[in-house]
């Protein structure tokens, strides 16, 4: 369906919506997600089983939202919830006034595709990302004794650089960037960092690391004895020394919390949140060959959740 299609679909469906009272089910969420993804699957089941939100879940598949969109799609529909990226890019090419809650999206990926909504007014968001305080906070815990912390910047912008900094700053940890030019410079570079740091902190970063040269860093990481600490759970199977994530049950459990707290009838403001809950994975293996002792796993995250 065209831009213009939908946008005659979607005018449908406000004026219709007016006449319909608020008795008429206005608590139903529709759930636009990739429905072959793993972590998905778990995001709606996590949803699903939770009765006690007393409202409806309409789940849609990304990959037929665009062909299927119609006006009966948003019928008593009172939320959407995009799941990734995907989802969320499709939401905001649809002319809809409808409060969205978007799911497992990057605050980077986020803040790039809702400036290109009707109204961003109507966007909140649940993001996939660690906030940087909690991120340094795992390096004060697991690493008492470093000081210096490296980090590999590519693509991203230097307001990114700057939150670093200033997280850093307030662990008392120096902060020494360097910037990448590409895939085979984030390696080289980080052998260079390996003489000034006591551990470097993988960021999202599609040029510093990626599928392609991941590998490459982790082994020039380890060959020196240099820790890297990541942001994914996958991260710390590969390679890297410890991580604090959220599993997408895990955010799901959050949204659910704050679907109790919606009023109906009551004005919805955007707002953006970073994951409540969150584990974290060590990997032992590496921290014994590099003569790292580590507090357990379960340590890790006690001492993560009394620091909130």
């Amino acid at each position: 369906m065209n831009h213009m299609g939908r946008y005659l679909a979607m005018l449908i469906l406000v004026l219709a919506s007016s006449l319909v009272s608020a008795a008429d089910n206005p608590s139903n969420v529709l759930v636009i997600a990739d429905l072959s993804s793993d972590n998905h699957q778990d995001f709606i089941d996590t949803l699903q089983n939770d009765d006690a939100t007393g409202r409806t879940l309409k789940v849609i598949d990304v990959a037929s939202f665009d062909d299927n969109f119609d006006e009966s799609t948003l019928a008593d529909v009172r939320l959407m919830m995009p799941v990734g990226v995907n989802a969320l890019r499709s939401v905001v090419d649809t002319y809809s006034s409808l409060p969205v809650w978007a799911a497992l999206v990057p605050k980077r990926s986020y803040e790039a595709l809702i400036v290109h909504s009707n109204d961003t007014r109507r966007y909140s968001a649940w993001f996939v990302d660690q906030p940087l305080s909690r991120r340094f906070d795992l390096l004060k815990i697991a690493l008492p004794a470093a000081g210096q912390v490296g980090v590999l910047i590519g693509e991203s912008p230097d307001n990114v650089v700057q939150a670093l900094k200033d997280a850093a700053a307030a662990r008392s940890f120096e902060l020494i960037v360097r910037r990448v030019k590409d895939e085979q410079d984030a390696v080289a570079k980080t052998q260079k960092l390996g003489e000034s740091v006591d551990v470097i902190l993988a960021v999202p970063d599609r040029v510093s690391l990626n599928l392609n040269n991941a590998k490459g860093i982790l082994l020039s990481a380890y060959r020196q004895r240099l820790p890297i600490v990541g942001y994914t759970r996958a991260s710390v199977s590969a390679g890297a020394l410890a991580a604090v994530y959220s599993m997408p049950g895990q955010i799901a459990r959050h949204m659910s919390e704050e679907l109790k707290l919606l009023v109906p009838n009551k004005e919805f403001k955007p707002d953006r949140h970073y994951p409540k809950y969150f584990s974290v994975a060590v990997n032992t293996q590496v921290a014994r060959s590099l003569g790292i002792q580590l507090p357990s796993q379960a340590s890790l995250l006690t001492q993560l959740k009394e620091m909130e």
